[in-house]
């Protein structure tokens, strides 16, 4: 595969023998906002690449077109700016590898996240919000 080949679980499980463990991973990409994209396994041992922890507000979704998923990215960002959060993190994209290689439907399932820090200490000191996960 190229550098600039377009990446997704099913051209993924193509290289399997090169991914272990493909069917049972998460596929994260980190837009950290320069041209790279960081394509990640989550692994329980020490990686190459760890996330702060932190409040992330995340969404998910289910993607047909490629333009579903900008749409679910400007929406992501809208409600973060709506809700005042500050984004102190990257997007974090999310394909859910196993759930995408079955979808009856053809479609891709994704989380996207970002790391925020509320407008206000009071805010941050009672978020209950169920859109944000804290880890």
């Amino acid at each position: 595969m190229g550098s600039h080949t377009k990446l997704n679980a099913k051209l993924l499980a193509e290289q399997a023998k090169r991914v272990p463990n493909l069917f049972e991973s998460d596929i994260h990409y980190i837009y950290d906002g320069s041209s790279t994209i960081t394509l990640c396994l989550e692994t329980q041992g020490p990686g190459d690449f760890s996330l702060p922890g932190g409040n992330y507000l995340s969404m998910q979704s289910l993607i047909l077109e490629d333009d579903e998923l900008e749409q679910m990215i400007d929406q992501l960002y809208d409600y973060a700016t709506a809700q005042s959060y500050t984004i102190t993190g990257p997007l974090i994209l999310i394909e859910r590898s196993y759930l995408s290689l079955f979808s009856s439907k053809n479609e891709l399932h994704y989380e996207l996240q970002l790391l925020i820090e509320s407008a206000t200490k009071s805010e941050r000191r009672n978020n209950h919000d169920y859109s944000t996960d804290n880890t």
